[in-house]
């Protein structure tokens, strides 16, 4: 694999719809819920893009089979994106946190907003979970993908794998 080329497949999820994954240095780079490639590339403006759904299969079939695939994550962003994309990983399944929780576990209490922005641009959705991140008053909220389908997550959770 060529070093900063991104392999990527398509996928059908019968629960979540389309699911875009994208491999970079043997590594996922994008996690989406989407079909549309632009959404990828909008993170990696650089890279070159190769469609191989052969070489992203194992990794797609791990996604709802394990608690945590087993590879490392891929991705590029600030130093505040990457704290913020931190803290929630630190989310355990089945929880959630507001997003002044998330500002607060970065230590960056009035930075509620720019949370929101980063939480927003994850590029790794499900294995970076910004859909565990609910507004204070405990609402769904926005979420990239559609607020039904980041509920339909979030109660995915409650149960056990």
């Amino acid at each position: 694999m060529a070093n900063n080329s991104i392999y990527y497949g398509i996928f059908k999820s019968s629960d979540y719809g389309p699911i875009l994954l994208g491999l970079c240095r043997e590594k996922i780079a994008f996690l989406g819920l989407t079909d549309d490639p632009q959404e990828m590339r909008s993170h990696y403006k650089t890279n070159l893009f190769v469609q191989d759904r052969e070489k992203t299969r194992p990794f797609f079939d791990a996604l709802f089979k394990e608690k945590i695939p087993k590879t490392d994550l891929f991705f590029t962003g600030t130093k505040f994106q990457h704290e913020v994309w931190q803290a929630l990983l630190n989310i355990p399944r089945g929880e959630t946190r507001s997003y002044s929780e998330v500002a607060h576990a970065i230590d960056r209490p009035k930075a509620v907003r720019a949370v929101g922005t980063a939480i927003g641009y994850n590029p790794i959705s499900l294995l970076i979970p910004c859909h565990r991140v609910l507004c204070s008053n405990g609402a769904i909220g926005n979420y990239r993908w559609g607020s039904p389908l980041k509920k339909k997550l979030l109660d995915y959770e409650k149960y056990p794998i």
